[in-house]
């Protein structure tokens, strides 16, 4: 039994929208009654006891770097990109589905996440009842994008019934296993997904499909959100636009704001909705507002902690402290997730001279990326309060951190990876043959030979173990100890003492979390609450 709730923000007091109560209330159904409204931030409370929440002190991980190189051949390796794209997805046509294609691939992620569970105990392990956070992502791409396996070289994009069919269907699956997963955090990669605008002209350009790419958010086995990316770097088909650029195009009414303006409706969308409802019929322009042009949660509130989500590029030019000033309520996260096709942490540091990190000390930083291969999918801790200090003087200072000075990355388990052999009991022909291709450089000329690749993508195709849908890192073998109290600083308090990299314990097996920034509610209602704060 659980409860959702959603709230609005007035002026620092809270006017209930909906107060929907029961065994089971459809997360679709909620949505309807806020979905075009603008969201500040989400929140999720496991209440133990009926009575009270218990907050997280501990944080256990798992993320597997599955393989969606495939929509990189696209762009430069035609061919190879036509033999072996299904590699990497939902297996399509030049039409669209293939019967079952979609279930196929909703079980392997399935698999993955049932790996995943067992790996970090299940939900049994805990120091204290409830207190132990369990996560799990996937890449960008990685539930949900379609590739031909007919020879072609395109398969269009999923429809919005299939995206929905995905999300849920993946709820279903957590629902009817009779596993725990009252106190897991799943952010299992994202959906490519799209309608149909072949009935529209923009700029006398006509495209096919208008697209979006969205991740769903589960929490204790149930679907809590949608998170949508906004910057495009997709590798589009040349019949598809990207969604947010297209909106742009189509006059605003008074009242809507950009995305991510902190407003209700974003410029153009009721337009574009029309438009697209046309062709598709009003349904569809229902779903592009309320799913495709969903403004942002700027975070996830997780039993007070505050959690960070970026899809790939929106982690280098959407930086995350500028969504929490929009809060008001914390400077720092204390987790940030990263699930990307080509997106690492080091890459803002790399390209732009800083990091697009802003957590506090002893936070978390965890990605799941699958184009760069197993070494990219990392978790790193804070070793400050995003780089503020005091000196041995008592100076208050604040410094620009780095990833290698001021973050430690934590040691991972890395299963089932082609890095143990070509021979494992899990793999199929497919998964044996690319492997053992790889090893060797006679081997990688057989994907010139034979596949029709140019050879420069080869490299990049076996770095991310393409085929492989068992591969999993688990951070179960850590535990850093906790010395800092709430990251979340008023002017008057101090930060913590020390900026410099700092040597911890690794003989445990949990990752200490120190006191969530913002304190959790003790609030006397059922299992699961989630709360949708939207500003005015």
């Amino acid at each position: 039994m659980f409860i959702m709730r959603a709230t609005r923000l007035l002026s620092g007091a809270a006017l209930m929208l909906a107060n929907v109560q029961g065994e089971r209330v459809e997360a679709n159904e909620v949505f309807r009654q806020f979905q075009n409204e603008s969201k500040s931030f989400v929140e999720i409370e496991h209440l133990v006891s009926h009575k009270t929440t218990i907050p997280y002190t501990h944080v256990l991980a798992a993320s597997s770097p599955y393989s969606t190189f495939c929509s990189w051949l696209w762009k430069d390796d035609r061919q190879f990109y036509k033999l072996v794209a299904r590699a990497c997805g939902i297996h399509g046509t030049n039409q669209g589905a293939i019967e079952g294609a979609i279930d196929a691939h909703l079980e392997k992620v399935w698999n993955l996440i049932k790996n995943a569970y067992s790996e970090l105990d299940g939900n049994k392990k805990h120091r204290k009842e409830g207190d132990t956070l369990r996560i799990f992502l996937l890449p960008e791409w990685a539930l949900g994008r379609r590739y031909p396996a007919d020879g072609t070289d395109f398969s269009p994009p999923l429809d919005f019934a299939e995206m929905q069919y995905i999300i849920f269907g993946l709820e279903k699956k957590m629902q009817k296993s009779g596993l725990d997963f009252s106190d897991w955090l799943i952010v299992p990669g994202s959906i490519y997904w799209g309608f149909k605008i072949s009935h529209l002209a923009f700029n006398n350009v006509i495209y096919k499909y208008a697209v979006f790419n969205t991740a769903p958010i589960y929490y204790g086995g149930r679907f809590v959100w949608a998170h949508n990316k906004h910057l495009q770097a997709d590798n589009m088909h040349s019949s598809e636009q990207w969604g947010y650029d297209l909106v742009q195009l189509f006059q605003g009414r008074p009242g809507c704001t950009v995305y991510d303006g902190g407003g209700a409706r974003v410029c153009g969308s009721v337009e574009f909705a029309k438009a697209v409802a046309q062709a598709n019929g009003a349904s569809a322009g229902e779903a592009l507002q309320k799913w495709g042009l969903q403004q942002p949660a700027y975070a996830i509130l997780v039993n007070g902690l505050v959690v960070g989500l970026d899809i790939c590029v929106d982690h280098r030019y959407m930086e995350g402290i500028d969504r929490l000033k929009k809060l008001g309520f914390a400077d720092m996260f204390d987790i940030q997730l990263l699930i990307a096709s080509g997106m690492s942490f080091n890459v803002p540091e790399e390209n732009d001279g800083r990091l697009s990190l802003t957590l506090r000390k002893q936070g978390l930083a965890i990605s799941s990326d699958g184009v760069q291969g197993p070494a990219a999918t990392q978790l790193f801790m804070s070793l400050s309060d995003d780089g503020h200090g005091v000196t041995k003087q008592g100076q208050l200072v604040k410094i620009q951190v780095d990833l290698q000075r001021h973050f430690q990355e934590v040691d991972a388990v890395l299963l089932n990876s082609w890095t143990q052999g070509c021979e494992q009991d899990w793999m199929d022909t497919a998964n044996k043959a690319y492997c053992t291709n790889c090893q060797t450089s006679a081997g990688r000329q057989k994907f010139v030979r034979e596949y029709g690749s140019k050879g420069a993508r080869v490299p990049g195709f076996c770095k991310a173990e393409t085929a492989n849908h068992n591969i999993l890192k688990v951070w179960r073998l850590t535990r850093l100890k906790s010395k800092s109290p709430s990251a979340t600083r008023s002017k008057n308090s101090h930060p913590p003492t020390n900026v410099s990299p700092q040597t911890s314990s690794s003989s445990s097996t949990q990752m200490q979390m120190p006191r969530p920034t913002r304190t959790p509610s003790q609030t006397r209602t059922i299992q699961l609450v989630v709360n949708v704060a939207m500003d005015a």
